[in-house]
């Protein structure tokens, strides 16, 4: 399947321009082997508008995009254009570590190096640690710093290029944009990734603020991002988000990503969402809230129980699944636990032996499945789902909470939480509850899911043969 990224940006802000010479840009980086793609020569022409006295447009260039999407070059292309078309006397290219400050002066000397046309206007270049620069005979200087060494401070520049936005605290900008002040036509660019929580990303989050309210006429704002709300497993929401796939990023990189990064990681990362928690929660809360029952009087009749584990071994949900008054099948999470599992499989041997217990049942593929030879051993037999179960488990809990309304739960805080905090994760040509996320314990959900699907399948195996009717505690 080839699936091409998306050329325009989800959300933009472009100030009006009289002029515009982003075509010789692109014509100029053509010369010297550095063929832009259609997005990247959107940014310039959106960047490089000119009013009627000659002067940029926009003062300020703020960029969102996902990593790999080809920011480097398009840096690159502006910086070319700085020195060879538009005179600029100082540009500043500036990252938050010194690594990456590093590869983009190597990269930009590789055109000086390799064109001779280019290789004749230079002066030095500078390779000395945190000294990088290429200066040319005319006296136009291209410095590479990195943030994190204090560089910046006391230099008046022309263009100043920061890239790793994400990392950019307001001291380190109030340091560095009075540098271009006494410039008669300066302009900034902010480039970066949605910060987490954990970057000092306010700058690039006040700068992005502006951009998306538009009431900045000096400010030009282009970001690729999904909709929070999307599906993450939606190949359209990954092109959405990253106008390099299928150009330099493919497909089965991001389903690599997908297969082993958090919703969150993966929303802010690759599809370029501020403020990313995740994909939105499957079940409403007011759709979750409309089914509890404050208590409940078991009807009697037959239980299923369903047992679940973290990934990690660290937690395990016990829960099952009887009718109540009025037939409706509720939902009953009889205890989470931390720590080993061990004292889920006397629970489970004493509740079949009590009570009229259908079916007991552990996803196959799952980390409760550890579980299953020692409940054998305990002359307990589960049901084992495989990913046909499951998928149709998950389809049938979200029929049953939502559109059917013939659910109940017993509104207990543990199982509430992990409903809000489950997400969906593609299974086969169906869905499955993600696991993806390690702060949040979706083992109730997902036993509560199980336990349901017990409660009304055919395909399940008897535990133990026992009548009853008392109440599973």
């Amino acid at each position: 399947m080839t699936v091409l990224g998306v050329q325009r940006p989800h959300y933009e802000s472009i100030p009006n321009f009289f002029d515009n010479d982003f075509e010789d840009v692109v014509e100029l980086c053509s010369s010297y082997g550095l063929i832009l793609d259609d997005w990247q020569e959107y940014v310039l022409k959106g960047s490089l508008g000119e009013d009627e006295a000659g002067k940029w447009a926009a003062s300020r260039v703020g960029l969102s995009v996902p990593r790999q999407s080809g920011k480097t070059a398009l840096f690159e292309a502006r910086e070319l254009a700085g020195l060879c078309l538009f005179g600029d006397k100082l540009i500043i290219h500036s990252a938050h570590l010194v690594p990456t400050a590093l590869e983009a002066f190597r990269r930009m000397k590789a055109y000086f190096d390799n064109w001779d046309d280019l290789r004749k206007k230079v002066y030095k270049i500078r390779e000395a640690n945190g000294e990088q620069a290429i200066e040319l005979l005319n006296g136009q200087r291209l410095r590479f710093m990195a943030r994190q060494n204090g560089q910046g401070r006391g230099f008046s520049c022309d263009t100043l290029m920061l890239d790793e936005a994400q990392e950019l605290s307001e001291d380190t900008w109030s340091d560095i944009l009075p540098s271009m002040a006494a410039r008669d036509n300066p302009q900034a660019w902010i480039a970066g990734t949605p910060p987490s929580e954990k970057n000092n990303g306010e700058v690039f989050t006040l700068i992005r603020d502006a951009g998306m309210s538009g009431v900045d006429e000096r400010l030009c704002w282009m970001e690729w991002s999904a909709d929070s709300e999307s599906d993450f497993d939606d190949v359209a929401a990954w092109a959405q988000a990253n106008p390099a796939l299928g150009i330099r990023v493919p497909l089965n990189a991001i389903q690599d990503e997908r297969n082993s990064m958090s919703d969150v990681k993966f929303g802010r990362e690759r599809l370029g969402i501020w403020g990313a928690k995740g994909s939105a929660r499957v079940i409403s809360a007011e759709a979750w809230e409309a089914i509890s029952l404050q208590s409940a009087q078991d009807a009697g009749g037959q239980m299923a129980i369903a047992v679940d584990m973290a990934p990690d071994g660290g937690m395990t949900s016990l829960c099952s699944v009887q009718a109540v008054a009025g037939g409706f099948p509720c939902i009953d999470v009889k205890d989470t636990k931390l720590g080993n599992p061990e004292w889920v499989i006397p629970r489970i041997v004493e509740a079949c032996r009590k009570f009229n217990v259908r079916a007991v049942v552990i996803d196959g593929a799952g980390p409760a499945s550890e579980l299953i030879d020692p409940l054998r051993n305990a002359k307990i037999e589960p049901t084992v789902t495989n990913s046909s179960h499951m998928k149709r488990a998950c389809g049938q809990f979200y029929t049953a909470a939502v559109t059917a309304k013939n659910l109940r739960h017993l509104n207990q805080a543990g199982l509430n939480v992990a409903v809000g905090a489950a997400r969906k994760r593609k299974l086969e040509d169906m869905w499955a509850w993600s696991r993806k996320d390690p702060e949040s314990d979706i083992t109730p959900v997902v036993a509560a899911t199980l336990a349901l699907w017990g409660f009304t399948a055919v395909d399940v195996k008897k535990p133990l043969r026992k009548s009853g009717g008392a109440t599973f505690v």
